[in-house]
């Protein structure tokens, strides 16, 4: 909980946080992980416990996904918060929002971006910081562009997982064990490409 990763050096902390990253791969596609366990419950029951109706008529997620959480947990300790703080604070984004919409990497990197480059004691603080915001976040997203151009959990998957038993195809398929612990993996990767590059050049955003 929020400890420094071990190894001395910037090229043993390198290793160490892609380690961690390909840790939290492996966990979804061997199955151990809650989501994995989750998904064996989709297979098993259908999407009928997946999803329900939301107040507006359309489909919702009856529980999140952790892959937002995921992204912010691997985090934490360069963010300087509790493994807890970042568990919760992206507790709600997963699964594309509930909806398969916005990859919930995506929102976790969002997440871990404003926290780095955005954290202000007031507004107006925080609005002088907008302009590394935007820049960090666009910068982050162009990375992430080169290996995964799409952005929507549906477009990703290929699949539209809200549809009637689309959500358990997919998990037959085996797709979130494979591209989302992949997109897990290259969330990850670009976060940690950009922090090294602040550490390295002694930017006081770092």
């Amino acid at each position: 909980s929020g400890a420094l990763l071990p190894g001395r050096g910037k090229r043993a902390r390198a290793r160490a946080r892609h380690g961690r990253a390909e840790s939290l791969a492996q966990k979804l596609i061997s199955g151990r992980g809650r989501l994995a366990r989750s998904l064996q419950q989709v297979r098993k029951g259908g999407t009928e416990k997946a999803f329900r109706s939301d107040s507006s008529g359309g489909i919702m997620v009856t529980r999140f996904g952790l892959c937002a959480q995921k992204v912010c947990l691997h985090c934490a300790s360069r963010l300087g918060i509790e493994d807890s703080l970042a568990v919760g604070m992206a507790s709600a984004f997963g699964t594309g929002m509930g909806h398969a919409d916005t990859c919930g990497c995506i929102c976790g990197a969002h997440i871990v971006l404003g926290l780095r480059y955005g954290r202000a004691d007031t507004l107006q603080e925080g609005k002088l910081k907008k302009p590394l915001v935007v820049e960090k976040v666009s910068e982050f997203e162009r990375r992430l562009s080169k290996t995964q151009p799409c952005r929507a959990c549906r477009d990703i998957l290929g699949m539209d997982i809200t549809k009637p038993g689309v959500m358990k195809e997919a998990a037959e398929k085996g797709l979130f064990a494979t591209v989302c612990a992949d997109m897990l993996t290259q969330t990850c990767a670009v976060l940690d490409e950009m922090f090294d590059e602040d550490e390295k050049s002694g930017s006081a955003e770092a």
